[in-house]
């Protein structure tokens, strides 16, 4: 058994592990300044896997549960409409006061 070359061996293994470990640490805690969205592969963690395991149930909505949120929505229009118009009123009455005092 040659020691000397099992040593030059793991020597070289743990200069490549060093260098990859420099290029992939600043990636990793954000010292590599980028903007936007990290891919996923920054993103995923170990064990992840690309899909769920099960299939994703879609979600729906009764009847009876659309048309409490239709009435919600009118009421919050409603509201909203109201609140437009009493602003405008008291507006235009400041306007109108501004107005009346102007010479002839």
């Amino acid at each position: 058994m040659n020691i000397a070359k099992i040593l030059s061996e793991l020597r070289s293994k743990r200069e490549a592990i060093d260098q990859a470990l420099m290029a992939l640490v600043p990636l990793a805690t954000g010292a590599a300044k980028r903007r936007g969205r990290p891919p996923k592969w920054m993103t995923r963690g170990v064990g992840d896997t690309e899909t769920p395991p099960y299939p994703r149930k879609a979600r729906t909505f009764s009847e009876e549960a659309r048309q409490r949120m239709a009435e919600g929505q009118r009421k919050r229009w409603a509201a909203k409409r109201e609140e437009a118009e009493k602003k405008n009123s008291t507006e235009d009455s400041a306007q109108e006061r501004t107005c009346t005092n102007e010479v002839v």
